[in-house]
């Protein structure tokens, strides 16, 4: 533990969410996160579920998924353009989660906002 509570190798975590947060639509790849950090991916990815409760690939989805809402809530582009620009290369796939996360199809979701 460091000074703070925090395991050792925990203050690795903001540089890997701060990376997602501006790549979250590439592919994941958790031996380059790894080392960007230094870290060994196991070692990586046991650090990052202990800090923010969820696997790289979740939170990865979870920025997706909210990137996806938000375009859907814009109405400029088709849920297959949506699917392709948020960083999902199968569109059952993307609709899938979408409906898992969110409750509602992709379609169902853009067919909601307001006028």
């Amino acid at each position: 533990m460091d000074g703070k509570g925090n395991p050792l190798g925990g203050g690795c975590i903001p540089a890997v969410l701060e990376h997602l947060h501006r790549a979250y639509r590439r592919p994941v790849d958790i031996g380059e996160l790894a080392g960007l950090v230094h870290h060994s991916p196991n070692y990586l990815r046991s650090l990052f579920k202990q800090h923010t409760g969820r696997t790289v690939l979740e939170y990865v989805h979870g920025l997706r998924i909210e990137e996806a809402k938000r375009l859907l809530r814009e109405g400029k582009h088709t849920v297959t353009e949506i699917g392709r620009i948020v960083g999902f290369r199968d569109l059952h796939y993307f609709s899938k989660k979408f409906k898992r996360s969110v409750g509602l199809s992709p379609k169902r979701f853009g067919e909601c906002r307001p006028s």
